[in-house]
């Protein structure tokens, strides 16, 4: 009786312990009393598993202008060149959209009044056949202008903060930028298409990513041709893929620890011929060229290429022993990839994502990695065994692990607005924060290169903190002051809860006395951090 009476009491304490502020900072980047709501009554576990149950319910991001655009886009070229597609169906299309987008609020059409005025179809066909100079360049910018504005719109607006944090992750993870791509399009499709991969599994999510047009794009897929040469043998085609695929998609660059390594440049070659012979269409369509391939026409088959030979040590798992291994095709290096080389990639993933609520050097970092590494392993990639294992792990909540991880840009404003409940709707508003986040170094989907922004620390020099706490002052005078006009009283009870999470003490009287309370909060160092 006195064991049983002694494990209720200790796990009464566990229940009455849980720090779910925290743990809200930590997984959503704020902590508000309205989110609290759901989670009150919840343990570690509990508020873990009704997290990875809400990951359930998606939505794909949606913008019809940004369609009707991308369609007009596609058609740019139909009439110049008097291509096939130069039909009165386009025309209409095109006559149709273009009368539509000028019409959406917040498109920047203005700049191109010469084709959003043109009032008939003669008119338009004949601006379509002899395109201004400069005009395509102006439009894509347009095109990026609105999409920018458009998504952040969304982030801000967000119900699903944890959704939100890990497909930015993801994003940031497989790379691809708006300043190569110059397809809005095809980068809002491959953050549906990592929004929809979130609740499955690694390997079909490397599998979708590799053939998706915006990666194809951004690192040379699209361009990766076997030429061969006169005995049929390819000439070495493009590599940026192949590389990246191992280097920093699954594999990680070679480190002491054991995450990375164990391939070669031989590696790399094989993988490349086996990538070969993918192109984009004009209307965005991935295709495959056997003409363009690693495929001998000659004898119908795809060359065999060695890949992965030698033995390899992962920390946390067993040698993975010599075994001949050869690939042909996309299919079969991931394949390969994956059963070759599958605890490296269990590793590099689950130390990649675990420092997104664990500090690197944290004493217990290692262990629960151990631990996170090998249970994603087993479970055959599966996601959501990782954000489960990961949430799970007591030390996020340690004393030691919070407001110690530097916020991104974009993490400091959703947090900010978050935290009390605001609605951002204003275009000017959302302009001056994209602004802001631009002039911070993280102007959306436009990283600097393809290992992605910047982490920890690396945030802050002294150009961008002189930014970052412009754009705290700029939220809180345009966005957080109107919410406490609007409801002073329910303001005063978020303000109060909001403090208490930075270990601060405020009065507020008034709105008025706001600017004071917004001086004292972005003065403090955990203001910047989560």
């Amino acid at each position: 009786m006195k064991i049983l009476v002694c494990i209720s009491i200790l796990f009464s304490i566990s229940l009455f312990s849980f720090d779910l502020d925290s743990f809200l900072i930590k997984t959503h980047g704020y902590s508000s009393q309205k989110i609290i709501s759901d989670f009150r009554d919840s343990n570690q576990k509990q508020a873990t598993i009704h997290l990875i149950e809400k990951l359930k319910r998606h939505q794909p991001i949606r913008y019809e202008a940004l369609e009707n655009s991308d369609f007009i886009f596609k058609h740019l070229n139909c009439f110049p060149q008097n291509l096939e597609c130069a039909s009165e169906e386009t025309l209409n299309k095109v006559f149709e959209f273009k009368n539509s987008i000028k019409k959406t609020p917040n498109y920047p059409w203005k700049r191109q009044k010469d084709f959003y005025n043109i009032q008939t179809k003669k008119q338009l066909k004949e601006f379509l056949t002899h395109l201004p100079k400069g005009f395509k360049a102006r439009f894509r910018r347009a095109e990026i202008k609105y999409f920018q504005f458009s998504i952040l719109t969304s982030f801000l607006n967000s119900e699903d903060s944890f959704r939100l944090k890990l497909a930015l992750f993801f994003q940031n993870h497989f790379v691809s930028t708006l300043d190569v791509v110059l397809r809005p399009q095809y980068i809002l499709d491959q953050f549906n298409l990592i929004n929809d991969s979130l609740m499955g599994d690694f390997k079909s999510f490397v599998s979708k990513i590799t053939l998706d047009p915006a990666m194809l794009i951004y690192l040379d897929g699209n361009k990766n041709f076997c030429i061969k040469d006169e005995n049929q043998k390819c000439n070495p085609p493009n590599e940026n893929y192949a590389r990246e695929l191992m280097e920093l998609f699954t594999l990680g660059a070679s480190e002491e620890d054991g995450s990375g390594n164990c391939y070669t440049e031989d590696d790399i070659k094989s993988a490349s011929l086996a990538l070969t012979g993918y192109t984009i269409n004009r209307l965005g369509k991935v295709r495959y060229r056997r003409d363009k391939s690693d495929f001998n026409l000659i004898t119908n088959k795809y060359p065999r290429k060695e890949i992965f030979q030698s033995p390899c040590h992962v920390k946390g798992f067993s040698q993975i022993p010599y075994k001949k291994n050869k690939v042909t095709n996309t299919k079969s290096l991931i394949d390969s990839l994956f059963e070759r080389r599958g605890t490296q990639i269990a590793r590099f993933i689950s130390k990649k994502l675990l420092a997104e609520f664990l500090r690197e050097d944290h004493p217990g970092f290692e262990k629960h990695l151990i631990r996170i590494q090998k249970r994603f392993y087993n479970s055959g990639f599966k996601l959501p065994v990782l954000y489960k294992q990961i949430l799970i792990t007591p030390d996020i909540l340690d004393t030691s692990n919070i407001s110690n991880q530097t916020r991104s840009p974009l993490e400091l404003t959703l947090g900010l607005v978050k935290s009390f409940n605001s609605k951002v709707s204003n275009s000017g508003v959302i302009n001056k924060i994209n602004y802001f986040l631009y002039e911070s170094e993280q102007s959306l989907f436009n990283q600097n290169d393809v290992k992605g922004w910047n982490t920890g620390d690396k945030w802050i020099n002294m150009s961008s903190l002189t930014y970052r706490i412009a754009l705290a002052k700029f939220i809180f005078d345009r966005v957080i002051k109107n919410k406490c006009k609007n409801n002073f009283a329910t303001f005063k009870n978020n303000l109060k809860h909001y403090l208490k999470t930075m270990n601060l003490d405020g009065n507020l009287e008034s709105c008025e006395d706001l600017d004071n309370i917004r001086d004292l909060i972005i003065s403090n160092n955990k203001f910047q951090m989560r």
